[in-house]
């Protein structure tokens, strides 16, 4: 959200000196009723990824299977686009948000780890105790000693903690044994094996265990899922860590340690973290090492004393920032053995500390050493949380975040409210409060089993229709039994101020009635109302109670907590979204009688920040921007809303390619009458293909449409385009009247040469034709390189036909024909009809082609409909068969009948592939001794074989009158998707793998396309479970998988 971004703004005049608190993401001073946006505020470019951004689509633009997927793919709500990272992020952000399709676009941010704080600089600042002792007094300050009685190896096994990271040392010895599969997305494979050294340190806190069990981690057992984001230098982005995220959701993590951060508040990355906490998934994170809380001699001191003498503090990074996420502080032990906050441990929202100074655990390479950071205390809570949930697999998420923060040490950690920090300097943040450094206190593994912990439920709650609200309150211990116990219970609620650093600047929120309430054997239920009439609101309600602890102190507990909430609307703003000629004037308003009004403009020069009061106020807007507005009413801000202005200049034209948008060097010349046809010349200026093709698009358009019917269309460009297209693995696509086409890359034998390319379509009448209508005028195409004709293509070129629904009495009749011009014969090269009154086809090569219906000629009725048959009639493949008839893929075993339940030979299987995908051999291998010159399969057979879609049984036979089996056929079904869709079997998982009853009997050669292809749909198991690989495929099989894979390539 904008207010998000700008929250820091609010503290920058706590700020003394640059960069001490965050990144300048602050917001202008409020303006009067008319400004000119044009002062920048800095922005933190250093926090950017260039070349990258995450881009939301709308669900109508989703689409593709769900068990098939790119081995990168981000979730499904988020997908990272990469693009030249010379093009700046904001103009790509700004050309994406004005497709209708995306719903949100923002940068990718850098993420990088919680680094390695320095050792102490002079001695006697931190404890320094016996090499025995330092290397366990983490464990010991944190009571994590022994715990044994509560939960053992074999428990913990059972609990899986995701370390996403900069991966883990797969061979060390004590760690070997807990590692379960993971990923590496910095190198995009299976391995996530550390090149830094930090993941595995922190693995080795969580879970390792030795062969002697002499050093062991919190929760030795457990097993450790390494999911690498982080380069050997210790850097990755927000992309990477959502697509770890994600996976470590779909792999079943119980925890989840992060003992990384970003500066950056990521829209994406919390949408993520929310859908796991909504699957109960305990997640932990560090609150980061950018603080400097300790000066001069004092105690605690981690740097030069002489040099360091300004005490300043920095707020939680993300994702630990985030409420769904337990942030975790790091705490040194001083050499009275007291405790207190890390010299660099950051603060704000902190919700447990751990130990993190001099901490021993694993090393890459093998053997142990001492890291120091919040990274280093992360992982004792993220072992902590194993810990309960080993001991109790019922606890989720919430239930595990209050045992973690009531169990705490509270006492011995030393005060910071005394000291002075340069850039809290304002009330209510004019100190670091023990809340904001140590959250609820440090953790403590023993109370964590033995205390006892309130759990908050719904006895009658609809608010707002009834104020009143009624939760039941239940003591429970670790297991969830009752515990009969008589504390005191407050029902409470808090406003939820967004804008403040520390939960403890909440407010109550107001109650009509309020009751206290005590426990009766361990439970009690509590009513109050909630007054307040605002229809926004932003609230949380908890129980508390106090637990008396020695010499009669006393402190106080939380439940877990419900929050309500309901957003402002957005800001009304008079100008919507589009294309404008000159300065535009725009109005925002707010909707409420008070509150503000906060905005974000974007544009090639920077961005810029502001407010208006509840009175609204204007902008002027002279460049091409992305406005983002939002609403401040009742201390909650509405949801972002997001404007797209293009400004136009008076300009002297372009030549419209890349997808419609102009602005290039030329100036075309509009179509003519020229002996008495309409003829149009389009030749795109160079500089404008060579800024189209550094575009981060998957096409370069050209862009032929002409508001006058044409009779001749060529365009021309040099050839070399084309080769440069396909290094950049673009289609190029020609747009015109009422044809398109795809030219996949590497289609065209073209050299990288500047040489004139040439393409044409003429436009003539289609002449009668006996038994056909034309619904289409005949195309005549073709290219020329240098003058020279191409004749054969290296693969198909797909081309889209409009049709004349007028003339089609049928259109499951039509299909795409090309004009044999020795033979005078129109050939059928298939077609898929689309909705919206075109037809699609692969052309082989270039010559006439049109849009044809059959029809029984005028004098002769047929004996039978020529798209059926009488032995299909209400069988289970008659669609299919049908639709591949018509389509001329397919034909009847004779003019009656089809036998669907025939076998199958390879050679047949072979030519209906050849006509599917509309494949020619171009090459004279002639490799297979039983395919004669003269069998009616062999050129289908070589054209599949070029295509590297077949292979014989062995290096010389093909075996062409066999029977195919079902196995064989998952093979050539697989290849043929491959060779359709340019991909290769590496790019390809199977995220819910499908197992056979019968697998062990797929051969060995088989077995990965048989879990592709039934991954993909294409072919299904038996009702048994099995799935025959050697049972014989019939022709109404082989029609249903041909018909299955066309469905398949058009999604």
């Amino acid at each position: 959200m904008v207010h998000k971004k700008m929250y820091a703004g609010i503290l920058a005049g706590l700020v003394l000196g640059a960069g001490l608190l965050l990144p300048a993401r602050g917001y202008a001073a409020e303006t009067g009723p008319q400004a000119e946006a044009s002062a920048a505020a800095p922005t933190a470019t250093k926090d950017v990824v260039p070349g990258k951004v995450l881009v939301k689509y709308k669900p109508s633009a989703h689409s593709g299977s769900l068990t098939l997927q790119a081995r990168s793919a981000a979730p499904a709500d988020w997908t990272t686009l990469s693009f030249n990272p010379a093009t700046a992020v904001a103009d790509k952000m700004a050309e994406l948000q004005s497709d209708p399709d995306v719903a949100y676009v923002e940068p990718v941010y850098k993420i990088h780890l919680s680094a390695a704080a320095p050792q102490p600089a002079i001695s006697g600042t931190l404890y320094d105790g016996d090499e025995s002792y330092m290397k366990t007094w983490g464990k010991a300050a944190a009571d994590l000693n022994n715990l044994g009685d509560f939960s053992t190896v074999q428990h913990n096994q059972q609990v899986t903690v995701a370390v996403i990271d900069t991966g883990v040392d797969l061979s060390h010895p004590d760690l070997v044994d807990a590692i379960v599969p993971g990923y590496d997305f910095v190198n995009n494979d299976t391995v996530a094996q550390d090149d830094n050294g930090h993941g595995t340190h922190v693995a080795g806190i969580v879970g390792a265990n030795t062969v002697t069990g002499t050093v062991y981690g919190v929760a030795p057992g457990v097993k450790i899922m390494p999911l690498k984001v982080l380069d050997q230098d210790g850097y990755g982005d927000t992309a990477l860590l959502i697509q770890a995220l994600q996976y470590a959701m779909d792999h079943h993590a119980d925890v989840v340690n992060m003992s990384l951060g970003s500066l950056v508040d990521s829209r994406a990355l919390h949408d993520v973290i929310k859908t796991a906490y909504s699957q109960h998934i305990v997640m932990v994170a560090a609150a980061g090492n950018d603080s400097n809380h300790w000066i001069q001699n004092e105690p605690g001191q981690m740097d030069n004393p002489a040099q360091d003498t300004q005490r300043y503090a920095k707020l939680a990074t993300y994702p630990a920032a985030y409420e769904e996420v337990i942030s975790v502080g790091a705490v040194a032990q001083l050499p009275d053995s007291s405790y207190a906050i890390a010299d660099f441990s950051n603060v704000g929202k902190v919700d447990v500390v751990a130990p993190g100074v001099q901490i021993d655990s694993t090393k890459l390479g093998g053997g142990y050493t001492y890291m120091s950071g919040t990274s280093m205390a992360s992982p004792f809570v993220a072992g902590l949380s194993a810990l309960l949930k080993a001991n109790n697999a019922a606890l989720d998420d919430d239930d595990i975040a209050t045992i973690l923060r009531t169990s705490v040490k509270p006492a011995f950690l030393h005060d910071t409210e005394q000291f002075d920090y340069v850039n809290f300097t304002e009330y209510p943040n004019n100190a670091v409060s023990p809340a904001m450094a140590y959250g609820s206190g440090l953790i403590q593994g023993l109370r964590a089993f033995q205390l006892p912990r309130l759990k908050m439920t719904r006895a009658s709650v609809n608010f707002p229709t009834y104020q009143d609200v009624t939760y039941q309150f239940t003591m429970l211990d670790v297991h969830d039994s009752v515990v009969n116990a008589t504390y005191g219970v407050s029902l409470e609620a808090r406003h939820y101020e967004e804008l403040a650093i520390s939960r403890e600047s909440d407010t109550s929120y107001s109650y009509g009635s309020f009751y206290n309430g005590s426990l009766v054997n361990g439970q009690v239920q509590l009513t109050t109302t909630i007054s307040s009439n605002n229809p926004v609101y932003y609230f949380y309600v908890f129980g508390s109670w106090v637990e008396t602890g020695e010499g009669g102190k006393t402190y106080v507990h939380r439940s877990n907590i419900e929050t309500f909430l309901n957003r402002p609307v957005v800001p009304s703003v008079s100008l919507p979204s589009g294309e404008y000629s000159g300065a535009q004037n725009v109005t925002i308003t707010s909707p409420y009688l008070e509150g503000e009004v906060y905005y974000r403009l974007q544009d090639a020069s920077g961005t810029s920040y502001g407010k208006f009061t509840m009175m609204g106020g204007s902008l002027r807007i002279s460049k091409s921007s992305v406005l983002t507005v939002a609403t401040r009413n009742n201390s909650v801000f509405s949801e972002d809303a997001v404007y797209q202005y293009t400004i136009q200049t008076p300009a002297s034209g372009g030549w419209g390619g890349g997808g419609g948008g102009g602005g290039g060097g030329s100036t075309q010349t509009p179509p003519t009458l020229t002996n008495g046809k309409m003829v149009y010349a389009l030749t795109p200026a160079r500089i404008d293909l060579l800024i189209d093709l550094n575009k981060d698009t998957k096409e370069l358009t050209l862009d032929a449409t002409t508001k006058e019917k044409l009779d001749v269309l060529t365009i021309e460009f040099d050839a070399d385009v084309i080769a440069k297209a396909a290094s950049r693995n673009k289609s190029i696509v020609i747009k015109g009247n009422d044809v398109s086409l795809q030219i996949p890359p590497n289609a065209l034998p073209v050299k990288d040469e500047s040489v004139p390319f040439r393409f044409q379509s003429t436009l003539k009448a289609a002449p009668g034709m006996s038994g056909y209508q034309a619904a289409s005028p005949v195309y005549d195409f073709s290219f020329t390189v240098d003058g020279a004709p191409v004749t054969q293509f290296n693969q198909p070129i797909q081309a889209t036909f409009t049709y004349d629904k007028s003339k089609v009495k049928d259109p499951a009749h039509l299909g795409v024909y090309v004009l044999d011009e020795q033979t005078g014969a129109w050939t059928s090269v298939g077609g898929t009809l689309n909705s919206n009154g075109t037809i699609s086809a692969k052309l082989p090569h270039f010559s006439q082609y049109a849009v044809l219906e059959t029809r029984a000629d005028d004098q002769t009725q047929p004996a039978h409909d020529p798209r059926t048959f009488s032995d299909i009639q209400q069988h289970w493949a008659q669609k299919e068969i049908e639709s591949l008839v018509a389509q001329h893929i397919v034909d009847g075993f004779d003019a009656a009948s089809f036998q669907p339940d025939a076998s199958m030979t390879r050679a047949q299987f072979v030519t209906l592939l050849t006509k599917a995908f509309h494949l020619e051999r171009h090459g004279s291998a002639t490799g297979f001794t039983d395919v004669a010159d003269d069998a009616w399969y062999r050129e289908a057979v070589y054209a599949a074989y070029e295509a590297n879609i077949v292979s014989g049984v062995s290096e010389k036979e093909f075996a062409p009158s066999a029977s195919i089996t079902r196995e064989q056929m998952a093979v050539m079904m697989v290849n043929a998707y491959l060779y359709a869709t340019g991909k290769k079997l590496s790019d390809l998982i199977v995220t819910d793998e499908v197992k056979f009853s019968d697998e062990g009997a797929v051969s060995s050669w088989a077995r990965t396309s048989v879990r592709i292809a039934s991954g993909l749909g294409l072919i299904h198991g038996t009702p048994t479970g099995g799935f025959e690989p050697s049972s014989i495929c019939t022709r109404a099989q082989a029609a249903v998988v041909i018909s299955r894979m066309l469905d398949t390539l058009k999604k």
